[in-house]
């Protein structure tokens, strides 16, 4: 019933919807997202500005498993899920009991992580946030999903990172090795104490090899 609840949230219905569901260990993570963002371009949605947000990309996927297979405890750590778009990393934190701020630029993309959180009976608070001039919020844990798409970011980013850090926070990133992200990493590993891993995980029918950064509290 998860699409015609949805339906009825004004900032949902003018999306063609979808329900879509993630298995990560022995559960499971259910989302409405809109169709995709190539079928946001029929509802006149400019290339130029074609919403990212709307996807659930594999790095989410990725995270939300690894997240979920509990190898780290959340209880009442803070978390920002940085550019989350519909909440796929943050809500699988969520889940874990984490206090976690859902942070976008985009309305829409707050309007569908808080409904999909609130489909999973977790809760969670959401802030519109442009990270090339807003403060971040102090937390325990930034969580960047795949968000290094664009070398204008880089910068932005690079700021919120130390932000995060000089706060006593940890970082993590994930991405399947975008060469826009290779700075960002590079940078990280030049700057801080990092850690690297990959994560392996599949979404849509396809294998994915996900970076995984973390960078340690100062």
């Amino acid at each position: 019933m998860s699409v015609p609840e949805a339906l009825r949230v004004p900032e949902l219905r003018r999306f063609p919807l979808r329900r879509r569901d993630i298995e990560a260990s022995h559960e499971r993570l259910r989302l409405v997202v809109p169709k995709s963002s190539q079928e946001l371009l029929k509802c006149g949605w400019s290339p130029s500005d074609l919403p990212h947000w709307a996807d659930i990309w594999p790095s989410a996927v990725a995270l939300a498993r690894y997240v979920a297979r509990g190898e780290d405890r959340f209880d009442g750590v803070s978390v920002v899920d940085l550019g989350c778009g519909v909440g796929t990393a943050g809500l699988a934190l969520a889940r874990r009991d984490a206090r976690v701020v859902f942070a976008d630029a985009s309305p829409e993309a707050l309007a569908f992580a808080k409904f999909n959180v609130a489909l999973n009976q977790c809760e969670g608070e959401f802030l519109a946030f442009d990270w090339s001039r807003d403060r971040l919020p102090v937390c325990d844990l930034l969580v960047l999903s795949d968000v290094a798409y664009e070398y204008r970011a880089i910068r932005p980013l690079q700021a919120q990172i130390t932000a995060a850090v000089a706060c006593g926070g940890s970082v993590w990133c994930v991405d399947p090795y975008r060469p826009t992200t290779n700075d960002l990493v590079a940078w990280m590993s030049r700057e801080f104490d990092t850690e690297s891993d990959e994560l392996r995980t599949s979404w849509d029918g396809k294998r994915h090899e996900i970076r995984f950064v973390r960078v340690r509290a100062s």
